[in-house]
């Protein structure tokens, strides 16, 4: 007799998920985005803007996606409750693809650039442009950005 309930439980969240074109781009294939940038954002960033979030759609849909895929299947953070001893350590292990991703994203000013200037322009970004590179962010990692 069928199982049902274990076939769910060994299949991955990620089998499902289709891969992205190896020239994906979030940013350049999503005309609604660039809409938003162009009515939200002052005049003076849109030049700027339009550049980092074309590069910031490029990584989203192509290295952290990628990551993405392998942390949804296989790279699950783990917890390490205790250590050799038996003393409780409560350690969560991520893989390093995914600590790569946080670094990526956070270098990108996704929330730096909201408190400190903008090296380029000197002036910090308004929330608006956080929240453009969040939406570009949550099409492969949707609970990174909250």
């Amino acid at each position: 007799m069928r199982n049902i309930q274990k076939e769910i439980d060994r299949s991955l969240y990620s089998d499902n998920l289709p891969r992205p074109k190896p020239d994906a781009n979030f940013y350049t294939e999503d005309a609604n985005i660039q809409y938003l940038m162009r009515r939200y954002l002052p005049e003076k960033l849109q030049e700027w803007a339009d550049r980092e979030l074309t590069r910031f759609g490029a990584l989203i849909a192509g290295p952290v996606d990628q990551r993405a895929f392998f942390t949804d299947g296989e790279g699950r953070p783990k917890l390490k409750k205790y250590n050799r001893l038996g003393e409780d350590i409560s350690e969560i292990i991520t893989n390093d693809g995914y600590k790569q991703t946080v670094k990526e994203v956070y270098e990108s000013g996704i929330v730096g650039y909201l408190y400190h200037e903008i090296p380029e322009l000197n002036e910090k970004a308004p929330y608006a442009y956080s929240y453009l590179q969040g939406y570009l962010l949550s099409q492969a990692e949707p609970g990174f950005f909250v």
